[in-house]
């Protein structure tokens, strides 16, 4: 167990759903990622860091735990047929916050770079 767990989420595809269908399609969409964070994660930490991109700390959880819950955000927003990818970093005391959130966004692009290349896509924005 560690101290804290920065977890890193972004929402795939929110460009194209603007463009296709419109920014209050692509508002819904991320109403429905954040709530579903804030359900999953707690209503206090969860933070909307960027336009599709949110940031949520974690204290005395076990990285399985943290496996766990992402599954569950997998899983709630894929029902609704929409797509993020997480990225997570542990630290202690001594941990740099910013240290911790850039790492933590670093395996999210790994994550988003394996979900575009499922679909035979490149990934739009990296880091």
């Amino acid at each position: 167990m560690k101290d804290l767990i920065c977890i890193y989420v972004d929402a795939n595809g929110l460009h194209e759903i603007n463009n296709t269908k419109g920014h209050l399609a692509g508002d819904e969409m991320l109403k429905y990622i954040a709530n579903t964070l804030k359900i999953i994660f707690g209503e206090n930490e969860v933070y909307r860091i960027g336009g599709d991109e949110f940031v949520i700390f974690q204290r005395k959880k076990t990285e399985t735990q943290i496996q766990e819950m992402l599954t569950q955000v997998h899983d709630a927003t894929a029902k609704e047929n929409y797509h993020v990818s997480c990225g997570f970093c542990t630290g202690g005391q001594e941990s740099e916050l910013k240290d911790m959130i850039k790492k933590a966004e670093i395996r999210m692009y790994e994550e988003k770079q394996e979900y575009y290349k499922q679909l035979g896509q490149k990934v739009r924005n990296t880091i």
